[in-house]
C-alpha cells in the first residue's frame, strides 16, 4: 500500500484556523506530536480531555513548544502514548522539522525494500513459469502414458485429473501474484510521487532562506543580525572600537527550574553583561525577567548598569519588584517595590540652579534654605541607634503642646558644658552646673 505522507505545510503567512486535526501520541517521536503548522501562541492549542501546561506534563496535560527547533510539536506525558488526540489551533503555516526529513528517510527506504521485494517478486514469478512449463511437459508425457497403458485408463484419467486441478491452482497462484505486483508498482508510483513534491517545497524553502539578507545599512553604518545573542548590533563609530548592541540572554536561577531572562541595550555590552572590548567601558539599560533568589522572592528588575574598564559594575539606578510579595503569609497579589540609586556622588539640582543638595562620603549637604519637615505633629523628626545597635532613640520631635522636645522619657537629653537661654527682653543667659550638681546661671 503507498505510504501515508502528509503534504508539504503552508508556507508562513496568513493565519488559518484549524479544528479537529487528528493525530496519535507517539506516532512521530515517543510522548511527541507534530502539528501541520506552526500554531499561534497568542491563540494558544485546545485538545478535548487534556489541559495545556508550560512545564513537563503530566498524564492527560500537554506542552506546547511555539518557537524554537521544536515549533509545531506537543509533549504529552509517556502515560498517554498510543491515545488520540483532536486538535485546535491557530496556523501560521508550516516549517520542515526533523520530522519531516525522518519521513522523507522513511519513504525512501520503503522504496527501496519496495523495490527489492519487486526484483523477488519477479524472480518467483519467472520460476514458477518454468515449474508451468515442466508440469506442462510431464502432463504431455502422462497423456502418451494413457494411450500406452489404455489397461490403466480408469487409474491415468484420475491422475490427469489431478494435475489438471494442480495446474488450475497454479495459474490461479500467478495469476494473485501478478495482481500483487501491480499494487506493489502502484505503491512505488506513490512514493515516487511524494518525494517529488516534498523536495520541490523543500527547494522553495531554501530560496526564501536565501533571500533574507544578514545585514541591513543605515547611515553608512552596518546593523547586523546573528546567533550569538546579540539581536542587533551596530558600528559605532568610525575606529569601531565597540559596538551598539541589543541582546537577549538568559540564566539559571538560584532556586527553582525557570530561567532568568535578560535584555540589554547600549555600548560596548554582550550579552552575558560583560563588556565586548575589555579595554573600553560599558554601559548599557538592564532588564530582568524573573530573578528567584530563593523560594519566598521571585524579581522582576531593571537597571542602569555602567561597568569602568578596570571591570567594576556599577548601577548608578536600581527598580526591583518582588511580583510574589516575597513574604509567607501576605497577600501574593500584592508586590514590593524599590528602587535604589548608587554612586560615589549623588546631587539634587534645581532648573535653574546649580545643585541644591548632594549626598557623598561627606554627609548630606544643604546648598540652597531648604526645611526638613515632618507632615505629622508630636513624632520624632531624628533618631539615632543605640549603643547597643538594637533600637532608635528619639532626638528631637515638636509635641503634642508646641514645644520643642529633646529625647523622652526613657532617654534623657544631655547638654555637656550647659544651655544658654533667652529672656523675654532678650538677655542671654547660660545655665550650667558643677561637679557637685549645683545649677548656676550667668549672663552672655
Amino acid at each position: 500500500m503507498p505510504l501515508a505522507l502528509k503534504p508539504y505545510p503552508r508556507l508562513p503567512g496568513a493565519e488559518l484556523a484549524i479544528t479537529g486535526e487528528s493525530h496519535v501520541i507517539g506516532e512521530d517521536t515517543p510522548n511527541l506530536v507534530w502539528l501541520d503548522e506552526v500554531p499561534l501562541q497568542s491563540a494558544g492549542v485546545s485538545i478535548l480531555g487534556y489541559t495545556e501546561v508550560t512545564s513537563a506534563p503530566a498524564a492527560g496535560e500537554f506542552r506546547v513548544f511555539y518557537t524554537g527547533l521544536l515549533a509545531s510539536a506537543i509533549e504529552f506525558n509517556p502515560a498517554d502514548t498510543g491515545l488520540s488526540a483532536s486538535v485546535n489551533y491557530t496556523g501560521q503555516g508550516g516549517t520542515v522539522t526533523v520530522r519531516d526529513y525522518n519521513r522523507v528517510a522513511t519513504a525512501v527506504n520503503d522504496l527501496e525494500a519496495a523495490q527489492a521485494d519487486l526484483t523477488e517478486l519477479e524472480a518467483a514469478v519467472a520460476t514458477l513459469q518454468t515449474d508451468v512449463g515442466t508440469l506442462q511437459t510431464d502432463v504431455a508425457a502422462a497423456q502418451a502414458s494413457v494411450v500406452a497403458l489404455s489397461g490403466n485408463v480408469s487409474a491415468v484419467e484420475s491422475s490427469l485429473e489431478t494435475v489438471q486441478e494442480d495446474v488450475q491452482t497454479v495459474y490461479d497462484t500467478q495469476q494473485s501474484m501478478a495482481t500483487t505486483l501491480t499494487g506493489v508498482q502502484a505503491t512505488v508510483a506513490g512514493l515516487q510521487t511524494s518525494v517529488a513534491a516534498l523536495t520541490t517545497g523543500l527547494d522553495a524553502v531554501e530560496t526564501e532562506i536565501a533571500a533574507i539578507p544578514d545585514t541591513y545599512v543605515a547611515k553608512n553604518q552596518e546593523i547586523e543580525f546573528d546567533t550569538t545573542g546579540a539581536l542587533i548590533s551596530y558600528a559605532s563609530d568610525a575606529e569601531n572600537v565597540a559596538p551598539f548592541q541589543m541582546t537577549i540572554d538568559r540564566f539559571d536561577n538560584p532556586v527553582g527550574d525557570r530561567h532568568n531572562n535578560v535584555t540589554r541595550w547600549g555600548y560596548n555590552i554582550a550579552p552575558g553583561g560583560g563588556p565586548i572590548d575589555s579595554n573600553n567601558h560599558a554601559v548599557a539599560i538592564e532588564i530582568e525577567s524573573f530573578f528567584r533568589p530563593q523560594t519566598t522572592q521571585l524579581w522582576t528588575e531593571a537597571h542602569l548598569a555602567f561597568r569602568t574598564k578596570g571591570g567594576r559594575l556599577w548601577r548608578p539606578w536600581s527598580m526591583e519588584s518582588d511580583v510574589d510579595a516575597g513574604d509567607p503569609g501576605t497577600n501574593a497579589a500584592t508586590s514590593r517595590v524599590r528602587m535604589r540609586l548608587e554612586g560615589d556622588w549623588i546631587g539634587f539640582k534645581g532648573r535653574n540652579s546649580g545643585a541644591r543638595m548632594t549626598l557623598d562620603e561627606g554627609g548630606l549637604i544643604f546648598y540652597e534654605p531648604i526645611p526638613i519637615r515632618q507632615y505629622n505633629n508630636n513624632q520624632s523628626m531624628l533618631e539615632q541607634v543605640n549603643a547597643a545597635g538594637n533600637h532608635w532613640v528619639p532626638v528631637v520631635r515638636v509635641n503634642a503642646s508646641d514645644r520643642v522636645e529633646l529625647g523622652n522619657a526613657s532617654t534623657p537629653t544631655e547638654v555637656p558644658g550647659g544651655v544658654v537661654l533667652l529672656s523675654p527682653n532678650g538677655t542671654r543667659y547660660i545655665i550650667s552646673v558643677s561637679n557637685t550638681g549645683v545649677l548656676s546661671a550667668a549672663t552672655l
